[in-house]
């Protein structure tokens, strides 16, 4: 029943995705195109944009409408992802969904890998544009940098640190959504300005965890540092204070919104 829940959010909402991502290639490509020298040339430490009548101005419209997309995509990917677990669960169709032969924590998990995956993809994408605009279509011209950054971390951080970042990044985002599903599940339980309430308790998550983080690293860190002497690795260091101070509380803050957001949907939802 997962699998037909993450088909029925993935129908619902790739046609609004896979329209903004095309547009913002289509821009970034555009962009490309029209980065010559003929209208941006480099002097000294200050970049001129000589306008050239209409090409110039097509330029400019074109730059702005790309950054635009891109400051798009990705509120738009935050307001779906959050809209949707609203609706689909809290609002109207609500009565809907709790009528199907399907737990609460399944309907939680669809929402999550769905709003995941669309995440995960607008970044790859504007990404992917930065690079088109950047390497002129060609790129094969971003492997160098992209190679040497790849030996400086692992250089600095070892090949452990080299997935810890993205594992790191990972955890974030999906503690992200939970604490932000878990506070607007806690905003609806208000019989008035559930708005207001699900604002507040959104930054009352975000305190907790900025507030967990600090805890630990003011008892934490100095044992730490003490364990390991001059002669440990930056790369061993690194990895430690990764796991400790970002993975595990993102991990532990993300498990206790889902079940917060879980037992509510279980034990106090209430549709009116």
């Amino acid at each position: 029943m997962l699998g037909k829940l993450l088909k029925y959010e993935f129908r619902a909402t790739a046609r609004l995705f896979l329209t903004f991502y095309l547009a913002l290639i289509v821009f970034a490509l555009l962009n490309a195109f029209f980065s010559t020298e003929l209208l941006v040339k480099l002097e000294g430490s200050l970049v001129h944009l000589h306008l050239a009548g209409a090409p110039g101005l097509l330029y400019l419209i074109l730059r702005l409408l790309y950054f635009a997309l891109v400051v798009g995509v990705m509120v738009m990917t935050l307001l779906v992802m959050f809209q949707r677990f609203y609706q689909s669960l809290l609002g109207d169709e609500g009565y809907l969904m709790f009528t199907l032969p399907v737990a609460p924590w399944q309907h939680i998990v669809s929402k999550l890998l769905t709003a995941l995956v669309w995440t995960v993809a607008s970044s790859l994408l504007a990404l992917l544009s930065v690079l088109i605009i950047t390497t002129k279509v060609d790129l094969r011209l971003a492997w160098p940098g992209l190679s040497s950054a790849i030996g400086a971390l692992l250089h600095n951080f070892g090949l452990a640190g080299l997935f810890l970042l993205p594992a790191i990044t990972l955890a974030a985002a999906i503690a992200g959504i939970l604490m932000t599903y878990a506070a607007i599940t806690l905003g609806h339980l208000s019989t008035r300005h559930r708005m207001a309430a699900t604002i507040g308790w959104f930054f009352a998550f975000q305190l907790a965890f900025i507030g967990l983080i600090i805890a630990l690293l003011v008892l934490l860190l100095p044992g730490l540092i003490e364990k390991y002497d001059s002669a440990t690795t930056p790369a061993l260091f690194f990895q430690q204070l990764a796991l400790q101070f970002f993975l595990l509380p993102s991990l532990a803050l993300g498990a206790l919104s889902f079940w917060l957001t879980n037992f509510i949907l279980n034990r106090r939802l209430n549709l009116e």
